[in-house]
């Protein structure tokens, strides 16, 4: 192993910008598959509460994951059942290469910058609009996605029918406010406490 490589995991080097090289196939060799850390600790109040309006925070799983893990967020639904904003936010040791190339999805955006030496694709996968089989209007959903030295972080954003935003240009405002706060440095791919 090479020193402050990918495959350092105990590494303190900062690899923003730096895009894995491991692919789907490679999942169990990619040194974080068994790695992925809970992603609320990383994300402080000041934005999932502050700048994001979010009221409800939890983690995706009940303990560790080996190929992803993720932090849900939802802002207070209007009265009666009303509109309500999701978001969520994913680690994953999956390759950027692998997820842009799903058949899956739809392509809204490629190339938006984020954050220092950092770009992403934001999508849309199939039926993400549709409506359901009654006629009324779905939950409208769009994802970013971004490579990372550990595989690929995604922001999704679900909006309620009824609250008016755009998931698409919302998702990469989200992006840009928490990609400065998620892992950066191998170090930081340990498995936390939720």
């Amino acid at each position: 192993m090479k020193p402050d490589s990918i495959e350092d995991v105990n590494s303190t080097k900062d690899m923003t910008g730096v895009v894995t090289t491991y692919s789907d196939a490679d999942s169990p060799k990619n040194p974080y598959f068994d790695l992925i850390p809970y992603v609320c600790p990383f994300l402080p109040d000041s934005i999932t509460r502050g700048k994001l309006g979010m009221t409800q925070i939890s983690n995706g799983f009940a303990g560790q994951h080996r190929l992803l893990n993720l932090c849900n967020m939802q802002n207070e639904a209007a009265p009666l059942g009303g509109a309500r904003l999701s978001i969520s936010v994913t680690l994953q040791a999956t390759s950027f290469t692998d997820v842009f190339a799903s058949p899956t999805h739809t392509n809204v955006a490629t190339s938006v910058p984020i954050w220092r030496n950092v770009t992403g694709l934001v999508y849309k996968n199939a039926g993400d609009d549709d409506d359901r089989s009654d006629g009324t209007p779905r939950t409208r959903v769009c994802n970013m996605v971004w490579g990372t030295f550990y595989g690929t972080a995604r922001v999704a954003v679900l909006a309620g029918f009824g609250y008016r935003v755009d998931p698409c240009r919302k998702v990469v405002e989200v992006a840009k406010l928490v990609a400065p706060y998620l892992p950066s440095k191998p170090i930081q791919m340990r498995p936390t406490e939720g």
